[in-house]
């Protein structure tokens, strides 16, 4: 008599939203790089105890990579970008950014920047599937393709630059399911500019752009939407406004301004105001600074660039407004950090649209999360993680370390200089 077995009954664990998205957090916060590297890295008993003893739950075990994909392919990625303004604007409010780090004292200067999210795909189709939004370029008559964000960050004197808004660039654009056009940077950007001023009608913000944002539809935004803006702009760029640049140079029709800098530095700042372009009025200010060669009789140019504003500019204000326009880079600097250091910007956790918008948002609340840690100031200025940590490496090594280690007491934290983010 043959016996047959009942199948064996598998028990389900439903994990809290609250669960997933922390653990969404985890993987770029702690490292993680990958969704297989979830259960070997985060699936440690004392992160089970303290994220249960934190929330107030009873689990066994951590969300696998395919479970939080399951849960990301289901959630709206605008309440996570609508979460990212909330948290902005709790640091705004609440005055956690000093004053001396804005613009004249007043203005938040906002970056914008593409860049890439995800690495190229040889192939726009996943196990048959196609994958949706994806933009290409052509190299050796072959097509790669790849995903792209639009960055907007709140960009500070003291060199911080906070994620802020995110809009994605895709291919919308179709005949016969072929792509006829693609998306880019400057769409992406008009689409943004409304989206800004509505979660933040009253800021004063000034806008820092690269030499492709200076053209009609963007000046107009700007002043629909009452935003000041510091542009680099490049000969090729407005032809008509540049030439008109030029005359005034040649005929030396301008403000010049010399500013003496430290370390053998100084400026000189030639200022043309009120040229005409449309129905807009633009300032141009052309910054040249150079630095004092030491025990010889001449000076070396080290930095140049031509720069547009609808800021009023003088020969007071026109070093500030440099130094301003100069401050975009700290966006590239930005970049460079997630892609390269901490979070593994360009791997693809998904090929699902939804759950890749999803992982990009945490990906920003980890980094706005980081930031805040590796910036904090004691009432001295001095710097709370390099006073105690020797190098920024160490300091992330530590924060990893100290999640697999069993729970300790708040005195052998501080003995062992140990960093919690999760307070049982």
């Amino acid at each position: 008599m043959e016996i047959v077995k009942e199948p064996r009954k598998i028990k389900k664990i439903y994990f809290p939203f609250k669960v997933i998205f922390m653990y969404a957090i985890f993987i770029f916060i702690l490292d993680v790089k990958s969704r297989n590297n979830i259960k070997i890295k985060l699936n440690k008993e004392c992160i089970i105890k303290s994220i249960n003893k934190y929330f107030g739950i009873n689990l066994n075990k951590v969300p696998d990579g395919a479970t939080i994909e399951k849960i990301l392919k289901k959630v709206s990625p605008d309440e996570l970008q609508l979460f990212l303004y909330k948290m902005n604007d709790e640091i705004i409010r609440k005055k956690i950014i000093k004053r001396k780090d804005l613009l004249f004292n007043e203005y938040f200067m906002i970056t914008f920047d593409m860049t890439r999210t995800h690495r190229l795909y040889s192939n726009e189709t996943n196990k048959g599937k196609k994958i949706k939004g994806l933009l290409w370029e052509e190299k050796n008559e072959v097509k790669y393709y790849f995903r792209a964000v639009l960055e907007a960050k709140i960009t500070l004197f003291n060199g911080l630059s906070i994620p802020l808004a995110t809009e994605f660039v895709r291919n919308d654009d179709t005949v016969d399911g072929e792509f006829i056009k693609q998306d880019c940077e400057l769409k992406a950007a008009y689409r943004l500019l409304p989206k800004l001023r509505k979660q933040f009608p009253k800021l004063k913000i000034c806008l820092l752009l690269d030499s492709l944002y200076p053209c009609e539809d963007i000046f107009k935004l700007c002043k629909k939407h009452n935003f000041k803006y510091i542009m680099s702009i490049k000969p090729k760029k407005i032809s008509t406004l540049f030439g008109e640049f030029l005359n005034k140079k040649k005929q030396k029709d301008y403000i010049e301004k010399k500013k003496n800098l430290p370390h053998n530095l100084y400026q000189r700042n030639k200022i043309i105001i009120g040229l005409k372009y449309a129905d807009f009025d633009i300032n141009f200010l052309e910054l040249n600074e150079y630095q004092i060669v030491k025990n010889q009789n001449h000076s070396e140019k080290i930095y140049y660039n031509i720069f547009i504003t609808n800021l009023e500019i003088d020969s007071d204000t026109a070093y500030e407004i440099g130094k301003a326009g100069r401050k975009r880079w700290k966006t590239e600097h930005s970049f460079n950090r997630q892609k390269k250091h901490i979070f593994n910007l360009e791997h693809s956790y998904t090929t699902d649209e939804n759950a890749m918008k999803c992982y990009h948002y945490f990906l920003q609340i980890a980094d706005f999360i980081f930031l805040f840690m590796t910036y904090s100031f004691t009432n001295e200025n001095e710097n709370l993680v390099y006073k105690t940590f020797k190098t920024l490496l160490e300091f992330y090594t530590e924060i990893r370390e100290s999640f697999i280690l069993e729970v300790i007491c708040l005195d052998d934290i501080s003995a062992r200089k140990q960093l919690r983010i999760i307070t049982p």
